[in-house]
């Protein structure tokens, strides 16, 4: 484990989110450290791309996401992989952890340009 602090902030990208499920345990149960004052846990700020706008609406809907808002911790955004590289503005300078869990397996190689 990365030894971080409690001033740290962990910049995590979940690309290919879906409903957030992976990334909304890991954030809640740091946010809950975070909050009870764990001198090694870090605050976490978490951005959620998705190419589905349902699946973006149905994650910012989830109680744990709407925490995370609470404490100005998450940001999502539909955002298609496949296009050219148009880095959002909020992630253009680097980021800690990128979670690609089943993103890039579920792009056919037809549906590629290039």
């Amino acid at each position: 484990e990365p030894p971080y602090t409690a001033s740290d902030v962990v910049k995590i990208v979940d690309l290919g989110c879906g409903l957030g499920n992976t990334s909304l345990l890991n954030l809640i149960q740091t946010l809950q450290q975070h909050q009870t004052g764990d001198e090694v846990s870090p605050k976490v700020n978490a951005h959620f791309l998705d190419i589905s706008g349902e699946a973006i609406r149905q994650l910012c809907n989830d109680e744990r996401y709407q925490s995370g808002i609470a404490s100005d911790s998450v940001a999502s955004h539909v955002y298609d992989v496949r296009q050219p590289l148009k880095i959002p503005t909020h992630l253009e300078q680097s980021v800690d952890i990128v979670l690609l869990l089943f993103a890039m397996s579920a792009i056919g190689p037809y549906k590629c340009d290039d």
